[in-house]
């Protein structure tokens, strides 16, 4: 896995480690939701993408609301919002596949 050794790059220590590790937990549990709830796939990453109206408002819904979970992770972890954006920044890279990976080294 060659984004294995990018990740233990970037996470060294553990403030960055734990604001990362959030937000692959996010991005995965997002993304699971969104092929549940979603008709159609990306053709270019294989993500989950709405197909109407109905299907955009359930993985928004869902999105805030795993959202607001994971911020008060975080502000209970005592992140500060550079570390925050910087982590989110950095696990949006990856693919949804790649994700996946990430969150079995995680969990």
């Amino acid at each position: 896995m060659a984004f294995t050794n990018e990740y233990i790059d970037w996470v060294n220590d553990k403030v960055h480690e734990k604001a990362f590790n959030l937000w692959v937990k996010y991005y995965y549990l997002t993304e699971k939701y969104d092929q549940q709830v979603c008709s159609n796939q990306s053709t270019y990453d294989g993500a989950a993408v709405p197909a109407n109206s109905w299907e955009h408002g359930m993985i928004k819904r869902n999105a805030a609301r795993l959202y607001r979970e994971i911020a008060e992770e975080a502000l209970s972890m005592d992140i500060d919002d550079h570390i925050w954006k910087l982590a989110k920044d950095e696990v949006s890279k990856y693919s949804p596949a790649e994700i996946e990976k990430l969150y079995d080294l995680i969990k």
